[in-house]
């Protein structure tokens, strides 16, 4: 392949990676949308609450069976049922386990948490195929299975303020519903040579444990960190100031999705490139760092700029979206531009420990951070500011001691369990 084909290429699959990260999330941008509206920021509090778990869940599966199929070789039998069975597994028992700590806790009624449980279980395997499919660098099927979900989600939301009021558990079952069609659509989608089940062999699970254990836990960190976060605002505000800086968050996620989007074409581009020198892959991420920081960076500030217009088209009545929150999540999407590219190169080339460290780090400072200041009187708002700072330092130190030019000079490829799929 010629060097020009090589670049048009993978632009072309970091558009449909982009694209597909938009098309994923529209559901559920659109679900807070609606959520917001009908039901003011209280209620989207209520629902982001349940959504952040969801995530969380979905992050551990992301890490363990997603991360390790894009990476580990998903072709050899043992593998790809440990694979099957680590996804079942945390899947089936996360989802019992949402509905029952919802219920328990009493912050969703019974017919919700149910609800949710149910929803948790659907987004963790349709989240599966679309790494399936993300490994396959089939981007833009993903776009084609996302409009499904996006269609019958919003759809269940529609139809019951068509026929009386909205509550929380309009929402809830939109999200199962859509996850449910999406990975039925998702399945046929698939390649070929993707669509089989492994059956009759022993399941590899310490292989996929042993790579995936590492991206599992520094998947859930941010979601992790973000919850905490919620709840710190939520106590040392109220629950109605978390729901402001949510509402803030919905707003400017486009510039989130954007990062989100090229962060996962760009994963699976260094696990297929792995074997390359160091010093080549660690210039196509300073190239997407500052690519991704600048565009975030110019789109926080128009869209700052544009909120007395676009503003009351997200919130009614009396709520109102606050410029700080927005310029402070926009400084958000452009901090995380600055460690996730580093992150996904230096777990691809076999130190997801380390950036494991890296990121628990940076997520425990930004928790005590935020609760530190917000009782000295920083205004909630200022929140995302706080965490864009620490994400930029974090970046900037995993560049620097994981990605050092003396390791480029070898090129020493990923261990050999973290081989490369021949078809990634």
């Amino acid at each position: 392949m010629s060097g020009r084909k090589l670049v048009s290429g993978r632009k072309l699959g970091a558009l449909g990676a982009v694209s597909a990260q938009f098309s994923q999330a529209a559901g559920s941008f659109l679900l807070q949308v609606l959520t917001l509206r009908f039901l003011g920021v209280e209620g989207l509090g209520r629902f982001a609450m349940a959504y952040g778990v969801i995530l969380i869940v979905t992050s551990v599966v992301t890490g363990l069976t997603g991360d390790s199929l894009t990476v580990l070789d998903r072709s050899r039998p043992e593998v790809r049922a440990g694979l099957q069975t680590w996804l079942v597994a945390v899947a089936v028992v996360g989802g019992l386990a949402m509905g029952a700590i919802a219920a328990v806790g009493g912050w969703l009624s019974p017919a919700e948490s149910a609800v949710f449980g149910l929803a948790g279980l659907l987004f963790v395997l349709e989240d599966a195929l679309r790494r399936l499919l993300m490994a396959s660098l089939r981007f833009w099927s993903l776009v084609v299975v996302d409009v499904c979900a996006l269609v019958f989600s919003v759809g269940v939301v529609v139809l019951v303020r068509a026929g009386g009021e909205v509550t929380l558990l309009a929402p809830l079952a939109g999200l199962a519903l859509g996850q449910g069609v999406a990975g039925i659509v998702a399945v046929v989608l698939l390649p070929r040579e993707e669509r089989w089940l492994a059956r009759g062999v022993r399941p590899d699970l310490a292989a996929v444990w042993r790579y995936g254990s590492w991206r599992a836990l520094q998947q859930m960190l941010r979601p992790t960190m973000l919850a905490v976060i919620r709840v710190v605002v939520s106590v040392a505000v109220s629950l109605a100031a978390y729901g402001a800086l949510e509402a803030a968050r919905v707003y400017v996620a486009p510039a989130m999705l954007a990062v989100a989007g090229i962060s996962s074409f760009f994963f699976a581009s260094y696990a297929r490139d792995h074997a390359r020198p160091l010093h080549e892959l660690r210039r196509r991420a300073d190239t997407t760092v500052i690519g991704l920081a600048l565009s975030a960076s110019a789109v926080g500030l128009v869209a700052t700029a544009l909120v007395p217009v676009l503003g009351p088209l997200l919130v009614t009545g009396d709520d109102e979206l606050n410029r700080l929150a927005v310029l402070g999540w926009a400084a958000y999407a452009a901090g995380t531009a600055t460690v996730t590219p580093y992150g996904s190169l230096a777990a691809v080339r076999g130190q997801q420990a380390a950036v494991l460290g890296f990121r628990a780090a940076e997520s425990v400072l930004s928790v005590v951070a935020c609760a530190v200041l917000l009782a000295l009187g920083m205004s909630p708002f200022a929140v995302p500011l706080v965490l864009a700072a620490l994400s930029v330092v974090g970046g900037c130190a995993m560049r620097n001691v994981l990605l050092r030019e003396p390791q480029a000079a070898s090129g020493s490829p990923a261990p050999r369990d973290a081989t490369v799929a021949a078809e990634a």
